[in-house]
């Protein structure tokens, strides 16, 4: 964590529709300004998991620093996990400088779909691997997750059958379930 003098707290507002889809109102505050410096690298790296998230959204990271320490990570042994902050094919530079070093990139379905203008789920995650990431987990919201990996191996999971007030943050309670090695599965 760090604290700056000057720095404002970053915020979101995500409006739920009743259609289920989540527009989201953010203000980057400290989140823009957030960066790893050579000093904090070697604590930074020190993980057996290490996750990137808000790629896209860390603008000072974003001009190449979190490709730099995810790479790091990578040759330390972590296992490497990715989430964006994606709305449109602009944001694909500072994505696609950390894929090469990312074992799992777990996207929305629909920055995927921003992201490489490709609608099939099994067409955006041969893009990404493409780009170098070992495997894909998108969230589907109320329709669980799709899991699609180098091998070509790929699987959609439902979502629980629970009664659903909202799905904001279940990306990112799928994430921190995520506990494996990319040979291992899921």
């Amino acid at each position: 964590m760090q604290r700056e003098k000057g720095w404002k707290t970053s915020s979101s507002i995500v409006t739920t529709r009743a259609d289920g889809s989540r527009p989201a109102l953010h203000m980057a505050g400290a989140t823009g300004n957030f960066f790893v410096t050579e000093a904090e690298l070697p604590k930074v790296v020190a993980a057996k998991v290490f996750h990137a998230g808000g790629v896209g959204l860390m603008h000072a990271m974003d001009k190449g620093r979190t490709a730099e320490v995810i790479s790091a990570a990578k040759a330390a042994g972590a296992i490497t996990t990715v989430d964006v902050f994606a709305g449109s094919p602009n944001d694909m530079p500072a994505v696609a400088g950390v894929l090469p070093h990312t074992d799992y990139f777990l996207p929305s379905i629909e920055e995927a779909r921003a992201l490489t203008g490709l609608f099939d789920m099994g067409d955006a995650a041969r893009y990404f691997i493409g780009l170098g990431v070992e495997a894909c987990v998108f969230t589907l919201g109320v329709d669980g997750a799709y899991y699609h990996d180098r091998s070509g191996f790929s699987f959609r999971m439902p979502a629980f059958d629970v009664l659903v007030k909202c799905t904001c943050g279940c990306g990112d309670a799928l994430q921190r379930g995520l506990r494996r090695g990319p040979r291992q599965g899921l």
